[in-house]
């Protein structure tokens, strides 16, 4: 699948979580941000990771931003 296709089949959420995850914020600032538990983050970082088959927010980062920069937007 390619990195738009798979980008359009997370969740609304997790693309939430994408975008803060790749602008370098942790957890639980995430978590704190989207009134979330830091334990919901990790469920979506983890379907994030998997969906993209990265094992790292750098590796995430990459990958989206080799893409395309519009999908961070």
């Amino acid at each position: 699948m390619s990195i738009p296709d798979t980008w359009a089949a997370l969740t609304p959420r997790q693309r939430e979580v994408a975008n803060h995850v790749v602008r370098g914020l942790t957890s639980k600032q995430i978590a704190r941000y989207m009134a979330i538990s830091h334990q919901t983050v990790a469920v979506h970082r983890r379907s994030i990771f998997r969906a993209f088959a990265v094992h790292s927010v750098a590796e995430l980062a990459i990958r989206l931003r080799s893409e395309t920069t519009t999908l961070l937007e």
